[in-house]
Formats: structure tokens, C-alpha cells, sequence
């Protein structure tokens, strides 16, 4: 535990209607309020600042020998692409995240990425990876409170209720929670042409939660295409016809529902507006969610969404004032289960790490299944039982994993294995230079 005393202080304590206390193990906000230095394993923090910059220096109680050559690690958090670009392109960053466009500036035979070589002064490098790109859909958007700021995660919102799922003739629920319409959304998506294009050949195709390479990838296969006039026919099949006037839409208000007698069909399909996610300076994300926006429309389905800066986009995701939100997974993870329960499984289950609020009772009994079997006959059929039960009730777009180059500064050596997510600035070590000049070499 970092701080034993702070840890305790901010301990979430509940107590139940029958006097039953409950308690957490997280250690609430001990960045926020924790001593410099906190840290007991490679690095102490020096230094942050929130959204902006990390410091860490080494605990050379833990490198022991005192031969490391790195002594300082600074990560910022910089949105704007071109920004970064010039800072590694001028020296002052030694690697980061530079766009796939971009790279040509550093590495050579781009068109054969296994084969990628390096420029001058540069170290490209090809790797294959688990990191999945997604969407994920929120079943119980919700609406920020009148007054409320969009830039406070803290903010309150309330349940946006626009749909009667149980047939009594009032609203108890809202559209997203329909399958129907979560799939017909997966049908608006142009899967190929990101993969192909926005991301340049850099992403693999990924049919479900367990990524290829992974034990019971077999057990998923292609179901969702991009097919427009397929996600309209859903649409249409799920009583999502066009009446409501597009110009009274609002994110939680209610809608102006047109005459049978005036429509023209052009009318929208949903009585709210969904709100698509991306974030700044992730121009992937930008430009998935903008072909997903334009597609979307056509079919009669409002949406809006722009870049947004990360306190928003925070403040969206942990006041559930969002719809449907492209994001990524990058853990270091090797088990399947750890991309099915985090994916989709439910709460209830320890699942829904992106908080989709979906819960699948096939689902589920098929994972915990499949997390706690011995036999792998056993544990493949709970994996094809729990796809075939998520294909026809999806809670999320699994668009594909990254496979590509990064590209670092030629005195920033890497371990010869690469880690399945992202770097860990642990692994990583830096040649000196006397005079001018490396001495020794990353080979």
C-alpha cells in the first residue's frame, strides 16, 4: 500500500439497510493528495500534474546496482499530433505516439511493415499485438443536470428514459438498451475501409473479444459488415420508423412526433440525438466516428459528436453521458477471459470495464464457465456459446487489433521481446554520449 494512513482516510465504507458495512480496497485519490515519492516498485513519482505530465526518477532500492542509464522518465500528455511530430522530429521526446502518416519521415519500405526499415537516426520497428480497438456502447446514457459543468467528472446527470421496453405504454428505458438497435449500429460501421485506410493496413481484423493468436480465437468468425441498407432493414423490422422531426431532437428532451399524414421521410428514426465519442488528438478515433456519424444519418438515426478535449471526454464517461465511444484495450493480458469479461461480460460478473451497463445472463453463465473450467473442450464451447448469444445482443463494435511500426530515437535501446500492450518504461534503456558521439549500440 502506497500510504496506509491517506488509503484509510479515503476507504469507501457503506452501510446497508440492515446495518451491514461494506468496504473497498481502492485507495481513493492518493495521487491526488499523496506525498512525492509515492511508489514502491521501479520508479517514485517526482512530479504530475493531472491530464498533463508525469515525472518519474528511479527507486534504486529496486535497481540496486546503480549502472541504469535513464534517470529521469517525463511523459506528457500532448493531443495535437503535429505537436508531437515536432517534438520528436526536433529531439525533444525520444519516442511517443506519432501518427501512421507520419512515419515516412523515419522509416523506409512502409508497404511491407514486417519488413520495415529504418532512416538515419531512427529504430523502426514492426510488432504484432493484442491491442484491441473498439466502440462501445452505453445502454443507460444519461443527460448532465441543468448547471452542471461538463469538464467536472463529479457532475450529476440523470437516466435518459425515451423507450417502453416492457410494452405498459411508458417510457422505463432507453433506445440503446434494444438490441436491434446496437446491432443495426454495428451494420453502420465501414469496418474494411478503417482498417484498410484510416489506419493504412496497421489493423487486423478481430471478430469478437479474444484477439487472433489467442487461445479460442477459432471460436469467433465475421458476423458484423459494413451493410447500410442492412442496419436499416433492422431498423425498420424493430419498429424504429421515421417520425419524429430531426429539428425537435435533443439529448434527453422529448421529441415532436410528425402526423402519419405529413411525413415525407425524411423524418428521424430515434427520439434523442446519440452522442458519439472520440477524443483529441487520436485522429483514428476522429475519423471512425465521423464515417460511423455520416453512415448513421443516412438511414434517418441523429447523432453529434466532436474532438473532445480530455477533461470532457472524462466527464462524459464517468457521468454516462455518452452513447456510443471509441476507445482501445492494451493490457498485457494472456488469458481470453481477460478480453471476454472486461469486454462483455456484466457487473455482476466482475465484467464491463467500459461501463456499457450490459448484461448478458448467456453471456455470462458462459463466461464464468469459461474462467473457471480446467478441461479446454469445456472452456472452447462456453466461448462459442457466449459469441453466439453476444452476435445477436452486442454491446460494443470490435473493429481490430494493431499491428504496426513504432518508431524511437536510435539510442533508446528495447528489450529483444516486446511487450503484448504498450511499452513499459522499465524495459527501456538509453545509450550515453561522450562527445558527441553513442557509445555502444542497441544491437
Amino acid at each position: 500500500m502506497i500510504n496506509a494512513e491517506l488509503c484509510e482516510a479515503n476507504r469507501v465504507i457503506e452501510l446497508d439497510a440492515d446495518g451491514n458495512v461494506s468496504s473497498d480496497d481502492y485507495c481513493h485519490e492518493w495521487m491526488d493528495e499523496g506525498p512525492f515519492g509515492a511508489g514502491t516498485n521501479a520508479y517514485l513519482v517526482q512530479s504530475w500534474v493531472r491530464e498533463d505530465r508525469l515525472v518519474l526518477v528511479p527507486n534504486w532500492m529496486y535497481w540496486e546496482a546503480g549502472d541504469y542509464n535513464i534517470n529521469r522518465h517525463t511523459v506528457s500528455i500532448v493531443t495535437e499530433a503535429s505537436t508531437r511530430l515536432l517534438a520528436f522530429t526536433d529531439g525533444e521526446v525520444d519516442f511517443g505516439s506519432i501518427n501512421i502518416e507520419d512515419l515516412v519521415n523515419f522509416c523506409d519500405n512502409l508497404e511491407d511493415k514486417p519488413n520495415v526499415q529504418s532512416k538515419d537516426g531512427y529504430i523502426c520497428t514492426y510488432r504484432e499485438t493484442f491491442t484491441t480497438t473498439l466502440s462501445a456502447f452505453n445502454l443507460h446514457p444519461k443527460v448532465l443536470d441543468a448547471g452542471e459543468d461538463n469538464t467536472d467528472p463529479g457532475s450529476n446527470s440523470s437516466l435518459v428514459l425515451n423507450h417502453d421496453c416492457d410494452g405498459d405504454g411508458t417510457n422505463d428505458c432507453n433506445v440503446m438498451e434494444t438490441a436491434a438497435l446496437r446491432e443495426a449500429i454495428s451494420y453502420a460501421f465501414d469496418y474494411e475501409t478503417h482498417r484498410r485506410e484510416t489506419y493504412d493496413n496497421s489493423l487486423a481484423p478481430q471478430y469478437g473479444p479474444i484477439p487472433t493468436g489467442f487461445l479460442f480465437a477459432e471460436t469467433q468468425y465475421e458476423v458484423f459488415t459494413y451493410d447500410i441498407a442492412g442496419a436499416e432493414q433492422i431498423l425498420e423490422e424493430a419498429g424504429f420508423i421515421r417520425q419524429y422531426d430531426c429539428s425537435s431532437l435533443t439529448h434527453g428532451e422529448a421529441p415532436t412526433v410528425v402526423a402519419e399524414a405529413d411525413r415525407d421521410g425524411t423524418e428521424c428514426r430515434l427520439p434523442n440525438i446519440l452522442r458519439v465519442m472520440a477524443n483529441e488528438g487520436n485522429d483514428y478515433r476522429i475519423a471512425m466516428a465521423g464515417q460511423l456519424e455520416e453512415a448513421l444519418g443516412t438511414i434517418g438515426v441523429a447523432t453529434s459528436g466532436d474532438a473532445k478535449p480530455w477533461p470532457e471526454y472524462l466527464t462524459m464517461y464517468y457521468t454516462r453521458t455518452w452513447d456510443i465511444r471509441f476507445s482501445g484495450w492494451a493490457p498485457d493480458y494472456l488469458d481470453p477471459d481477460n478480453y471476454w469479461s472486461p469486454f462483455a461480460g456484466g457487473h455482476s460478473i466482475g465484467g464491463d470495464a467500459y461501463g456499457t451497463g450490459y448484461e448478458n445472463a448467456d453471456v455470462n453463465a458462459a463466461l464464468l464457465i469459461g474462467r473457471t473450467s480446467q478441461d479446454n473442450a469445456e472452456r472452447e464451447q462456453a466461448y462459442i456459446d457466449a459469441f453466439a448469444a453476444w452476435q445477436t445482443d452486442p454491446n460494443m463494435i470490435i473493429i481490430g487489433q494493431y499491428n504496426g511500426v513504432g518508431v524511437k530515437h536510435d539510442d533508446i535501446c528495447s528489450p529483444d521481446w516486446v511487450a503484448i500492450g504498450s511499452a513499459h518504461w522499465f524495459d527501456y534503456d538509453k545509450l550515453p554520449e561522450v562527445d558527441g558521439q553513442l557509445v555502444g549500440s542497441c544491437d
